[in-house]
């Protein structure tokens, strides 16, 4: 990376996030670029978002739904322990991806039957649970987030400065990293369609 970042003439970053581990790790300012998303394979499908909730039996269900590759910073947990708090079979929650081993059965070990793991998905595939989905949910900065947003899915994320550009626009909140609180915002995003 050093050698790299005496020889550029400018940097990209795809995030404020990013653009800070620029400046503070290698002395250098950059251009922040967002990742772009490709809205001919990510956008809203009714009928695609039928047939999932038949196939994983979710009704009319409140669906939740996380993707991305799972890592302990994403903190998926803390969505997880927000959803044992409340106390309702109309809710249920969806988590798209694979990674840590160890982390994945920790997220395992604090869910019940409410959670649905669905490993790894591709593109298409991924389009159709958003379109099944009523809000999703990340703790982390992800390419993800904005394939969500692009299927017209509402957001709940954690309350930092990468995570706020991503709700800019009235399409979801931003939640401080507590159980509690998570929780308090999943309901009021249920009562509010």
């Amino acid at each position: 990376g050093r050698y790299s970042m005496k020889r550029g003439d400018a940097f990209v970053a795809v995030s404020a996030e990013t653009a800070q581990f620029l400046r503070s790790f290698y002395g250098v300012d950059s251009h922040t670029i967002p990742l772009g998303v490709d809205h001919r394979k990510f956008r809203k499908d009714r009928s695609a978002g039928k047939r999932i909730r038949k196939e994983l039996k979710l009704g009319d269900k409140f669906v939740m739904i996380t993707a991305g590759r799972l890592e302990r910073a994403k903190r998926i947990e803390v969505f997880l322990e927000a959803l044992k708090l409340i106390d309702s079979d109309d809710i249920a929650m969806i988590v798209v991806g694979q990674g840590d081993k160890s982390y994945l059965e920790h997220l395992r070990s604090l869910s019940d039957d409410r959670v649905t793991f669905l490993g790894f998905k591709r593109p298409d595939e991924l389009a159709a649970l958003y379109s099944a989905s009523d809000l999703g949910v990340w703790g982390k900065a992800s390419i993800t987030i904005r394939e969500a947003m692009s299927c017209s899915l509402p957001l709940l994320l954690f309350d930092t400065e990468d995570m706020r550009s991503l709700i800019k626009w009235d399409n979801g909140i931003a939640v401080k990293k507590d159980p509690e609180r998570v929780k308090e915002r999943i309901l009021e995003m249920k009562e509010d369609p």
